[in-house]
């Protein structure tokens, strides 16, 4: 009897400890499928981003991989705590050290009135360095990224050119962290930042 409850703890350990999990979009998925591997993605960025966020926590945080292609949504995209968000993907990766140069993953604003991503939040809930954008490119917004409102997130290793104001904007006290990034060819700036930092 010992020996079984102990193994129905460490099952019900294992079963909550790790809430988080791993989400494809594809440019021929569906978004009646579950997202759950690269045969079943999703064809909606925002979908996946969702369904990630739905459930990550601090201990256990998600990721979205994103296969090449271009992906366009209508609106603008929206990051959320705890999701890691990849490009770059061949579409048959098992990990991250897979991925290969020459397959790029766009998000692209259209050329309509809004911003190819637009995060806002608010100071008692901040989206903070745990959301996360790696390997992508942005183009054809309003703006690229706009972070209003303590929006704070990672940016790794994207390409944001194209856009008709700005490649990214931070306003209202956003102070993402950006590293090895390519921003240029946007027709306004690179960067502005407006009480931020």
């Amino acid at each position: 009897m010992k020996n079984i409850c102990t193994v129905l703890a460490v099952l019900l350990f294992t079963l909550t400890s790790f809430a988080g999990g791993r989400f494809y979009v594809t440019t021929s998925g569906s978004d009646s499928n579950d997202g759950k591997s690269w045969v079943k993605a999703f064809k909606d960025v925002q979908t996946a981003i969702d369904a990630a966020a739905a459930v990550a926590t601090d201990e256990s945080p998600s990721e979205v991989w994103i296969a090449k292609g271009t992906y366009k949504h209508g609106s603008s995209l929206v990051m959320k705590n705890n999701v890691a968000i990849y490009g770059g993907f061949a579409g048959n990766e098992t990990s991250l050290d897979a991925r290969a140069s020459g397959n790029a993953t766009i998000l692209d604003g259209e050329n309509l009135d809004y911003h190819v991503i637009h995060n806002e939040n608010t100071e008692a809930n901040p989206l903070t360095s745990s959301a996360k954008l790696d390997s992508v490119g942005i183009t054809n917004g309003k703006y690229g990224i706009y972070n209003l409102n303590f929006s704070s997130p990672t940016i790794e290793n994207c390409v944001i050119n194209g856009n008709r104001w700005t490649g990214i904007c931070n306003y209202g006290g956003s102070s993402p962290t950006i590293t090895n990034c390519s921003i240029n060819a946007n027709v306004e700036s690179g960067i502005i930042n407006d009480t931020s930092c």
